[in-house]
């Protein structure tokens, strides 16, 4: 059975059995059904007025379609002996000379006003069907002079009316507006020969005649300026404005590509824009890109119209155009664009990117990154595969060339060719763009902008606790994205804005998401400000008690640095994370423990280099830089050698023997040979050792004999001297040569004085007079400026030797790297030695199965500390752990704990406890402490709820979750109510992450579901009398009471106080009325009397 959409009468009522239909049918039967409503409700052939509806003032304004010399580059050549012939499917199959006795110019009249190709005119005709299929009602239609504009206005209207079934006596008339024509036509002699509306009307297209243009025709002027242009195309944009209120209407405009940026000055109020930026707006803005506003009563807001007129119409697009030609098939295959904006700062990596396909834009936290590797940004160049990257214009050389070599790959595995198109792959910005209040006040905006005009209350405050305005580095680089789609307008809303309306985190493949809560709640980097002014780092902190700082055992800071990046960077790789432990495992066995101390002193030698070749690049190094690079490779080459030699360290680190030893030594060598360690830290400047260079040789000795043969000269010419003197000296002065030195008299007071017969006056400094004579002028010839001919001659040396090191920098830095690894190995072995930790078994299943943990921070501060168990899979011991019990039991420690453990396993270290199976989890969220700030105006009860949201917008089955006692900074039925609701939701779900919560508000057992996945749990008490011993020791159940009276008689609250707690318990329990303390239940009768 067929059904044919078309053919549905909507007044009469159809009834076809639907299990007789296929997919297809039915998807054409609803598509009918509602299009039919939509035709009789909607459009009755009557404008808004006479409808009496109280219809919203709108205007659209709309860049006309696919112009003909776009495809084809010269039209004359269509023209042969005065007939038009088609060359191409896209072009006209129809074209008159115009030559009609008004335009005798003939084809070069078409040159200056070109018509719309086939696929512009089909187009057109399909926007104009979205239109009507999105419930646009258009009541005018008003079109630049061009041809093209006209063209694409009727296509417009037909296509809209085909769609709405108007009826022929309320068709739409293209009103040609002559205010509407574009700028930069000067490029011509005269203004383009239009086509009058005669002539409009013999091609039969729809036009009014009786309309009279705002702005006539006869003002148009080829010298007309871009300020003349912008304050043009405002007054006429104004003028429609106010006709579209007046007449509350819904106005289209189609105009050209220089116009679109006029109704931006409409509803923003900006100033002209800058014409660099402006010509590039306009080049980017796309055929029939159109922008929409509506008027609320008091401004113009900007709108969205989804139309999808090529998806939706792909056939009627193949059938009008081009009779099932495959111009079609280019169309429907074209794919998104992908634009990503990185920045990096302080060891930092930020990322956004915005995909058009999706329409959402998606933002990476803060990461650590190091500078020498960047292995973080090639996984989001690879992950994300950008079509344009955006970075500041003072990134880093390294990562400058790190982005074009990625771009250059993308484009040789594509085939493409590199030509003009491809320039804006990468894109350059000016590096106060990303200043960072800036930034921030546009995402603000952003946010506020996409919910008061399209989304609710709550997506506004979902948006807002969703941005992490702490990613410093995030928010400058989604700062910048916004920025540059709105000035590209590429694949923007109607106003410049992207089309996003959602804000969205994306993870690095292969990568452990924690944001800086956690860090911050399991304490695994602690912060404390450094007694020592003068020790302190930039920011005044040094690192205090946390899990990094026991671990961090490394002997170089650039294994400090690698270690602080691997607990930045937690990974769920199960091939790096086993190599780790591997390596772990061998370094802390007893039979290897005199490697760890055979290797320790050479690693204290390694240094980072990043920072000398930047130097050496820049031609800034100093004697220090040297020596350190010396010692660097020196180290690494023992390192290196130490490792070969041992082939049961092989599995230590595998990278470590790719490294050419054969270039560090030539390296080292070289250096050896040539630098003169010694003198350079003497002389504090770059020295080169005797036997290199003869002519240096010569000179150094001609240095050192200098004051020997000076003294002799100046013997010689004391008897030579024009006046008496009593002693003189001859000196050597770089740059200026050789003197003679005398002391000043007193009877010489100007300058004038000091000439003498024979000598050249030059100077006076200390009390003494220097002065040039022939001998002087023959020792400069014959000796020469000895120090600076050395220096030149070493410097020539320390340049060959500096490109030399240089052409080998990869080499080096690839050693020092693997170098920074086995420190850091070195360093976890040792801490898993001492504190007794074992190797984990990680799988993939999703199971967390630990015996006797510890927690690793805790267990120091406390003798004996009681160990405990952790088990949650789907299976035996559930997903959510349900954690009750009295105050100061433990119940916090415990759940850090999990945390650490889990964390502790995927930075590929051995774990607290006596055995571990945990398998791979992709995020931790907490909610551990509070983290209110006035800094971002959230209150303490809003950071509670932001970071319970994160959990339950990204958790998945392999997440794992910490919660504790959410609830306690509202009422408590609220935080019972907001906390079940959220461990309903996880049950419910098909796939429960890992969920460990503590809680005080008991009654929230009773509202959970039944559930095999959720398990109670409580922390073992002893009461003894009144005092109660708590045993921290953890076991199934649900406490009954949490003794708060006496965690505060421990805490040190007076007696009193604790009596008077335990009494109010106990009558809120009986149901008991409660009185003051001194008061007895006649003293409070009287006192009610009264």
């Amino acid at each position: 059975m067929s059904v044919d959409p078309e053919e549905i009468d909507p007044k009469k009522t159809v009834r076809i059995p639907m299990n007789t239909l296929n997919t297809t049918q039915c998807l054409a039967l609803k598509r009918a059904k509602k299009r039919n409503v939509r035709r009789t409700l909607k459009h009755s052939g009557r404008s808004n007025k006479e409808n009496g509806l109280n219809a919203t003032p709108k205007i659209m304004m709309m860049r006309h379609g696919e112009r003909l010399d776009s495809c084809h580059f010269d039209i004359r050549q269509c023209f042969q002996k005065g007939v038009y012939t088609p060359l191409q499917l896209n072009h006209p199959s129809c074209l008159q000379l115009r030559s009609n006795g008004e335009l005798p110019e003939g084809v070069d009249a078409w040159v200056e006003d070109t018509p719309l190709s086939n696929m512009g005119r089909a187009a057109a005709f399909l926007m104009g069907r979205a239109l009507a299929r999105e419930e646009e009602t258009l009541d005018y239609v008003f079109a630049s002079p061009a041809y093209r504009c006209v063209e694409t206005a009727d296509e417009v209207v037909r296509g809209y009316e085909s769609e709405c079934d108007f009826l022929p006596d309320v068709k739409l008339k293209v009103k040609i507006e002559d205010g509407l024509f574009e700028y930069g036509f000067g490029r011509l002699s005269r203004v383009p020969p239009f086509l009058s509306l005669a002539a409009f009307k013999e091609e039969q297209y729809c036009v009014d005649e009786d309309y009279v243009p705002f702005f006539p025709r006869e003002q148009l002027s080829v010298d007309e300026t871009y300020l003349q242009f912008v304050r043009r195309s405002q007054a006429v944009v104004e003028h429609f404005a106010e006709f579209s209120i007046t007449n509350r209407c819904c106005t289209l405009l189609v105009s050209h590509a220089p116009y679109m940026d006029s109704l931006t000055s409409l509803y923003k109020g900006k100033e002209p824009r800058n014409p660099k930026e402006w010509i590039r707006l306009v080049q980017n803005t796309p055929y029939l890109y159109m922008r929409a506003l509506k008027w609320n009563g008091k401004k113009w807001f900007c709108f969205y119209i989804e139309m999808n007129a090529f998806d939706r119409n792909s056939a009627a697009l193949e059938d009008f155009c081009f009779d099932n030609s495959s111009f079609s098939d280019e169309i429907d295959s074209h794919s998104g664009q992908i634009v990503l904006c990185i920045y990096l700062s302080n060891q930092k990596l930020g990322a956004a990117y915005y995909d058009t396909d999706s329409s959402k834009i998606f933002t990476l936290n803060d990461v650590a990154e190091s500078m020498d590797e960047f292995s973080l940004l090639i996984d989001v160049l690879n992950q994300v595969r950008p079509t344009t990257i955006l970075f500041s214009s003072k990134a880093d050389e390294r990562l400058c060339k790190l982005i074009n070599d990625f771009q250059n790959n993308k484009c040789q595995q594509n085939g493409e060719v590199e030509d003009a198109e491809n320039e804006n792959d990468l894109i350059v910005v000016a590096a106060s763009e990303f200043e960072l209040s800036r930034c921030k006040n546009t995402v603000q905006q952003f946010i506020s902008s996409v919910s008061s005009d399209h989304a609710s209350v709550e997506d506004k405050i979902r948006a807002t606790l969703f941005v992490d305005m702490e990613s410093v580095c995030m928010i400058r680089a989604l700062g910048v994205l916004i920025n540059y789609c709105e000035i590209e307008s590429a694949s923007t809303d109607h106003f410049g804005r992207p089309v996003a309306f959602c804000l969205r985190s994306f993870e690095v493949n292969d990568m452990l998401v924690m944001d800086d809560n956690a860090y911050e709640s399991l304490q695994i980097f602690k912060k404390q400000f450094h007694p020592s002014v003068y020790k302190a780092g930039r920011d005044g902190f040094k690192e205090g008690f946390g899990l990094f700082s026991v671990c961090n055992r490394c002997c170089s800071s650039v294994g400090a640095a690698k270690l602080r990046r691997w607990f930045l960077r937690p990974t769920r790789n199960l091939n790096k994370l086993k190599q780790r432990l591997d390596s772990i495992e061998i370094l802390s066995c007893d039979s290897n423990f005199h490697f760890i101390q055979a290797i320790q002193k050479p690693l204290k030698q390694i240094k980072s280099v990043t920072a000398i070749f930047n130097r050496l690049r820049a031609a800034k190094v100093n004697p220090s830089d040297w020596i350190s690079l010396y010692k660097t490779i020196n180290a690494c080459i023992f390192v290196a050698e130490f490792l070969k030699n041992r082939k049961n360290l092989k599995v230590i680190l595998s990278e470590m023997y790719d490294i050419s030893l054969e270039k560090l030594q030539k390296i080292s060598s070289l250096i050896n040979e040539l630098v003169d360690f010694k003198a350079m830290v003497e002389e504090r400047q770059f020295a080169v050792k005797s036997g290199i260079d003869r002519t240096l040789d010569e000179k150094k000795e001609l240095l050192k004999r200098l004051p020997e043969l000076l003294t002799e000269v100046i013997k010689s010419e004391v008897d030579n001297l024009p006046f008496p003197i009593a002693a003189c000296t001859c000196v050597y002065i770089p740059t200026i040569g050789y003197l003679i030195a005398v002391p000043r008299s007193s009877s010489c007071s100007k300058d004038g004085d000091y000439e003498k017969p024979g000598l050249e006056f030059m100077f006076i400094t200390n009390d003494r007079v220097h002065y040039k004579n022939e001998t002087m002028r023959q020792l400069d010839a014959e000796l020469g400026d000895v120090k600076l001919d050395i220096k030149d001659l070493e410097s020539s040396i320390m340049i060959s030797l500096q490109n030399f090191v240089l052409k080998h920098a990869t080499v080096i830095q690839h050693a020092v790297e693997c170098a920074a690894t086995i420190d850091c190995l070195i360093s976890m072995a040792l801490t898993a030695r001492e504190y007794n930790w074992v190797r984990p078994e990680l799988v993939e299943e999703n199971v967390i199965d630990v015996s006797g943990s510890r927690h690793p921070l805790q267990e120091l501060c406390t003798a004996p500390f009681v160990n405990n168990s952790v088990k949650s899979d789907e299976n035996e011991f559930g997903k959510m752990h349900v954690l009750t019990g009295p105050n100061a039991c433990g119940k916090s420690v415990y759940l850090k704990q999990v945390g650490l453990l889990v964390y502790l396993a995927h930075i590929g270290s051995f774990v607290p406890a006596s055995s571990a199976r945990i398998g791979l989890v992709d995020r931790i969220c907490t909610r551990l402490h509070s983290t209110g700030s006035i800094n971002d105006g959230m209150s303490t009860f809003a950071a509670d709820v932001k970071q319970v949201a994160m959990a339950t917008k990204y958790a998945t089955k392999k997440s794992l979750i910490i919660i504790d006692e959410f609830g306690k900074g509202t009422l408590t039925d609220v935080g019972v109510a907001l906390l079940g609701a959220c461990l309903t939701y996880w049950l419910e779900r098909d796939k429960c992450p890992h969920v460990f919560v503590s809680t005080h508000l008991y009654r929230l057992l009773n509202i959970l579901p039944e559930s095999p996945l959720l398990r109670y749990k409580t922390m073992k008490v002893m009461r003894q009398g009144e005092d109660v011993l708590f045993l921290y020791s953890i076991c199934d159940g649900q406490a009954t009471e949490s003794y708060a009276a006496c965690a505060a008689s421990k805490a040190g609250l007076p007696e009193r106080v604790c009596n008077r707690i335990r009494q109010v318990c106990q009558n809120q329990k009986r149901g008991y009325q409660l009185f003051r303390p001194e008061s007895t239940a006649e003293d409070i009768k009287e006192e009610f009397k009264r």
